[in-house]
């Protein structure tokens, strides 16, 4: 994505409304400092690797590879840097795509939640 479109991405979302799209009381949805969202085109990835399954959706599975290679990443930078995050799964996708304006064909896959790490935070 050129730089030039980043800014587009940016958006300042309502803490409770990104909350409001959990399946769970996720509470560090409204507390974390940043939520970084991993979205995926689902119809590329099958379109791409169509004739490698019967079903026609292997891509989906490497949709979910790479995002977990991903979200393992920033975990592992977030530590790095003395900061905590967690990975949401668990949340209506449509709802999500909805208050994000997710542009046709990007559906969410994950959350990833950065903030001050809990035992860092607990004393306070």
């Amino acid at each position: 994505m050129p730089d030039a479109l980043l800014g587009a991405w940016r958006k300042a979302i309502a803490p409770e409304a990104l909350r409001a799209t959990s399946l769970a009381d996720d509470a560090w949805l409204e507390h974390a400092a940043v939520v970084l969202v991993v979205a995926a085109d689902y119809e590329a990835a099958n379109a791409h690797f169509f004739d490698q399954q019967p079903d026609g959706r292997r891509g989906e599975r490497y949709v979910h590879i790479e995002a977990g290679a991903v979200l393992q990443n920033m975990h592992l930078a977030t530590l790095a840097e003395g900061l905590g995050g967690v990975i949401v799964a668990g949340f209506d996708a449509r709802r999500l795509a909805d208050l994000l304006a997710l542009p046709a064909p990007l559906q969410p896959v994950a959350l990833f939640c950065v903030g001050a790490r809990a035992e860092a935070s607990a004393g306070r």
